[in-house]
């Protein structure tokens, strides 16, 4: 957490040094230039923890290969768009190339419980997860357009399950993951409203990789299932999919720059990032937080937590109107 607070202030003067700045305009949901890039602090005090991890042995080499490999380039890439505007394409491109890196790196994938039935693992599932890490790693771009929320949902999800892995004895995995929830508390600190800094495609395109990833990685080698993670990622999931099924449905470009999301919606109902971001957190840390460890302790009930957790997400996301098109 030291590290990246200390790391993002020298980014911060890095970025107004050299006119790095996020500029406002009609779609934006902030009104003065900010410095952005602060992401690359989050990714180097990640990296630390995790080659330190690995040099004490209490993570296998292979989750330091995967995780290392996939963020250094969602990262980097994120980080060159921040710089100089890089096509959509080139970007997917590189996504794509991380996720399956990931995946790789990963090895075989166990068997999947679904109302207690098993799924075997094959091309398929394989295919599916592809896609979900992908989708993870930019639906955490899209959400993240108020001051602190990213922040925010890194460090209440990351604390969650780290919390929940050290209850069923993955002590390794656990402090691992506590390693990205403190690196990212350590921006938050810089980035909550008014924020200083924002942490750009640079932050935002890690952070999705590697919660995608530590939901991939614990699914495989730990009793801590995959479902928890898509209940602890909720709110992020279900406001990014909504908005996205709308705008398409509205024959939108969706692939565009928008301020359409529930969050957004929200943050200019109340007219403030603080109170939508504290409520995030709050919505994480006392409803998904406990659905997240039923669903590890009943592995056969775990669907069912997961709708029971999501509806109210869902009914919040159309309550706020997540998706509908602000003009101008």
């Amino acid at each position: 957490m030291l590290t990246a607070t200390v790391l993002t202030g020298v980014m911060r003067r890095f970025a107004l040094a050299r006119g790095i700045l996020d500029l406002p305009n009609q779609r934006s949901s902030h009104s003065v230039p900010t410095p952005r890039g602060g992401g690359i602090a989050i990714m180097f005090a990640s990296f630390g923890g995790v080659t330190a991890l690995t040099v004490f042995e209490l993570i296998a080499d292979n989750l330091f290969l995967g995780l290392f490999s996939g963020g250094l380039l969602a990262g980097v890439v994120g980080y060159l768009d921040d710089r100089s505007h890089i096509p959509a394409g080139w970007r997917l491109s590189v996504h794509f190339i991380a996720a399956i890196l990931l995946l790789i790196c990963a090895g075989s994938l166990p068997p999947m419980t679904v109302l207690g039935l098993t799924l075997v693992p094959g091309l398929i599932t394989s295919a599916i997860l592809l896609l979900l890490i992908v989708w993870m790693l930019n639906l955490y771009n899209f959400m993240d357009g108020i001051d602190g929320i990213a922040g925010v949902e890194a460090t209440t999800v990351g604390g969650c399950a780290a919390i929940l892995l050290w209850h069923v004895s993955e002590p390794g995995i656990a402090v691992l993951v506590a390693v990205y929830a403190a690196a990212s508390l350590g921006f938050l600190i810089w980035n909550w409203a008014p924020a200083k800094i924002f942490m750009g495609d640079s932050g935002s395109g890690f952070l999705g990789f590697s919660l995608a990833a530590l939901m991939v990685f614990s699914n495989t080698s730990t009793e801590f299932p995959m479902w928890s993670w898509l209940i602890l990622l909720g709110v992020f999931i279900v406001d990014a999919t909504v908005t996205l099924v709308r705008r398409v449905l509205n024959r939108e470009r969706w692939y565009e720059p928008h301020r359409d999301h529930a969050y957004q919606h929200a943050a200019r109902r109340y007219n403030s990032h603080g109170r939508v971001a504290a409520c995030v957190a709050a919505i994480n840390m006392i409803w998904l937080f406990p659905l997240a460890a039923l669903a590890a302790m009943v592995p056969q009930w775990n669907l069912v937590f997961l709708v029971i957790a999501w509806l109210p997400l869902l009914a919040t996301s159309l309550y706020f109107e997540a998706g509908r098109r602000i003009p101008g």
